[in-house]
């Protein structure tokens, strides 16, 4: 079950920005239903259904997908329930926003490519400048099921496509290997853990 999320600081292009695209597709004012994408690390969960696939839990439950694909690929049910809220914290400021948008595309292609052949991490290298264009149509279509506008600024969806290309970028150094581990996990870390830091 995944709560219907509400931004703890709308203050700001970048907590905006950020807030929508992470979590536009379950905002607490969107309509309750079966969904087929969540954020597996914001959600209630079966136990049963994680611990059947230990060997991804650490990764899952951070900045990789390996968990996500295998419990959905069992045909387990998700829903989003908005009577559940959660309030999120973003970051506000514009360094730190787009950091964080490149360290999660570079760790996400890291664990999402750890068991990978060398050919597959080339292939998804060569892909990686549409990766960006591949997340706005994906945060367009989450942010499609609302039944309200979002009431947003002009600014706000090219600060989002932006984040999206970034991330792109920070996926293909992630499936090359040249980049990320330890460091881009330390500041990964520093964003989620110390969040309030980057809040003005």
């Amino acid at each position: 079950v995944v709560p219907g999320f509400v931004n703890a600081n709308p203050r700001g292009i970048y907590s905006i920005a950020g807030f929508i695209n992470d979590y536009g597709a379950w905002m607490a004012d969107n309509p309750a239903g079966e969904i087929d994408w969540w954020p597996l690390n914001n959600s209630s969960c079966l136990r049963s259904a994680l611990l059947a696939h230990d060997k991804w839990l650490a990764n899952g439950l951070s900045a990789g997908d390996q968990l996500l694909l295998a419990v959905a690929a069992e045909g387990h049910k998700v829903f989003l329930e908005p009577a559940a809220r959660l309030a999120h914290f973003n970051i506000e400021r514009a360094l730190p926003w787009f950091d964080e948008r490149w360290v999660a595309g570079v760790l996400i292609a890291r664990h999402r490519s750890a068991q990978w052949r060398l050919g597959k991490r080339l292939i998804y290298m060569l892909a990686s400048p549409l990766i960006g264009f591949v997340l706005f149509s994906r945060f367009l279509r989450g942010v499609g099921r609302r039944r309200k506008p979002l009431g947003i600024s002009a600014w706000t969806l090219p600060i989002i496509l932006a984040g999206c290309v970034l991330q792109g970028f920070g996926e293909m150094l992630g499936y090359s290997r040249a980049g990320g581990g330890q460091r881009s996990d330390r500041r990964m870390t520093r964003y989620e853990i110390h969040k309030l830091r980057y809040v003005s």
